[in-house]
């Protein structure tokens, strides 16, 4: 089965279980840098830290890069030009950060 998106780009569906076929890769715009960073690979100091930062309420906050996931965390490494910088200004260790950007 084929199925075309808004942009007009061709993904084809595989049949069988098992079986990827990869058609046509997306552009680059249409991927996002980051990293998915699990809650039982942090401490609970960077935990709590990370799931404040993902719940702030107002527009323009931590939370548009910075995203709960239930499992871990979404941190959008393409939000910021120093992304590192900005985690360790809001107060993550420095073992967090190196995780982050391994």
């Amino acid at each position: 089965m084929n199925a075309v998106n808004a942009q007009g780009l061709t993904l084809r569906i595989a049949e069988e279980p098992g079986e990827v076929i990869v058609e046509t890769p997306l552009p680059a715009g249409s991927h996002l840098t980051g990293i998915c960073c699990s809650t039982a690979h942090i401490t609970s100091r960077d935990n709590s830290l990370l799931y404040a930062l993902s719940h702030q309420a107002q527009e323009y906050t931590d939370a548009e890069w910075i995203h709960f996931t239930g499992l871990g965390y979404l941190i959008r490494l393409d939000a910021w030009l120093y992304p590192l910088l900005q985690l360790k200004r809001r107060g993550m260790s420095k073992s967090c950060r190196r995780l982050v950007a391994t």
